[in-house]
């Protein structure tokens, strides 16, 4: 079996991790009770997930596998809180 490795996201893997967790839950129950727009749901999850990236990665909480085959988000303890501003 091969290994394909993983590493700690940079802030350069945001859009492409993004783009891969958007498609990832694309079906979704939850994702579609929160974003039911239909065609603009894939935009829209996109975005949710980089601007989650971008909160996360500076706390290296966030693991990719591969060439983006699959990623592993956590926050820290205390840290799990959104707002709307990227810190």
């Amino acid at each position: 079996m091969a290994d394909i490795g993983v590493r700690t996201a940079s802030a350069m893997d945001a859009s492409a991790v993004g783009a891969m967790l958007a498609r990832a839950f694309e079906d979704d129950p939850i994702t579609r009770f929160l974003l039911p727009s239909g065609s603009r749901r894939p935009v829209q999850a996109r975005r949710f997930f980089v601007w989650q990236l971008q909160r996360l990665i500076p706390q290296q909480q966030v693991h990719i596998a591969g060439e983006n085959l699959g990623a592993a988000l956590w926050a820290l303890p205390g840290r799990w809180r959104a707002s709307a501003t990227v810190q």
